[in-house]
């Protein structure tokens, strides 16, 4: 902490700071005059600032992008989300948030999406259908088929209404309701602790297109 306050002073008084400016692995550290500073506004080239961008959105995984749906806390530029980010996710899975960070770039139909040039239509034009398991459609329209979204979570454990919640009308389902019900329920969205981890994947992107969808 000496050394960084004594460079940091060199850095101040000095009429070239950009000379001093470098980023050091700590481990190489070993005398003062190794340390320096990337400090400040616009001291930073913006080709180095771009490729510290690409490398950091290249690492967000899909857990990344449904915490953000969900606490709206990430800050990410929507941009790089839709041409890094999910293109690359999309090799694993559909179920991915798109129309929220297609909202924060103006995309807000599919005329604008069409001529967007973005590659990711796999997840934009997905029928509402397609977030409804098969294999529940008999239970459902025997037995929930009349409920609302709120009747559904108080019938049934999380992991059936994970299930069930697709299969209503948009007219039944409160998405303040459904946001609070995949907050509550956030740790099923990892697949190292819950074997439904799929279902709540679909439900919050099932969410993300009611909420911010055209």
């Amino acid at each position: 902490m000496r050394f960084c306050k004594e460079q940091l002073y060199e850095l101040v008084q000095s009429a070239e700071p950009e000379k001093k400016l470098c980023v050091v692995d700590i481990d190489d550290i070993e005398k003062k005059d190794d340390i320096e500073f990337l400090v400040g506004v616009g001291v930073a080239s913006k080709a180095h600032l771009s490729a510290i961008s690409e490398v950091g959105y290249g690492i967000i995984e899909r857990k990344d992008l449904i915490a953000d749906l969900l606490h709206d806390n990430k800050n990410y530029d929507a941009n790089q989300i839709l041409q890094r980010v999910i293109p690359l996710q999309l090799r694993f899975s559909k179920n991915l948030p798109v129309f929220k960070y297609l909202r924060a770039i103006g995309i807000n139909s599919q005329d604008i999406f069409d001529t967007s040039g973005l590659n990711i239509s796999k997840c934009v034009n997905r029928d509402i259908k397609e977030f409804r398991a098969s294999t529940h459609t008999r239970a459902h329209f025997k037995n929930y088929r009349h409920m609302t979204i709120q009747e559904i979570i108080a019938a049934c454990t999380p992991e059936n209404s994970a299930a069930h919640i697709p299969f209503l009308p948009k007219d039944k389902i409160d998405l303040e309701i459904l946001k609070d019900f995949l907050i509550a329920n956030e740790n099923k969205l990892d697949s190292s602790i819950s074997s439904y981890a799929s279902s709540f994947r679909k439900l919050a992107a099932f969410y993300d297109k009611l909420k911010y969808g055209w």
